[in-house]
């Protein structure tokens, strides 16, 4: 599967705003596979609160945070697996 350039680019731009000034001491971390596997959670987009559309013709965006600490996901399941078929079905798609 081949990536576009800029979402290369917009990939890692998060990447170093999320690392910060110490972005090389960072880099070197490991990714501790154990932890983010008992810790993964997917969620529904319904289960996600959102903005209520509004008809306010004053109003052409609206971002937002949401906190997911206190929301359980709908999706029944082992998340890992969940994540693999949701990504499997998209790959799928891509290919037709």
């Amino acid at each position: 599967m081949k990536t576009a350039p800029h979402l290369k680019t917009k990939l890692w731009k998060g990447v170093t705003k999320a690392l910060g000034k110490d972005f090389s001491d960072n880099l070197d971390r490991k990714f501790d596979l154990s932890f983010a596997e008992r810790n993964l959670v997917v969620y529904d987009m319904f289960d996600v609160p959102k903005v209520e559309q509004t008809n306010d013709s004053r109003i052409s965006a609206v971002r937002f945070t949401v906190d997911l600490s206190a929301v359980r996901s709908s999706i029944e399941g082992i998340p890992l697996s969940n994540l693999k078929a949701i990504f499997r079905v998209a790959q799928d798609s891509n290919l037709e």
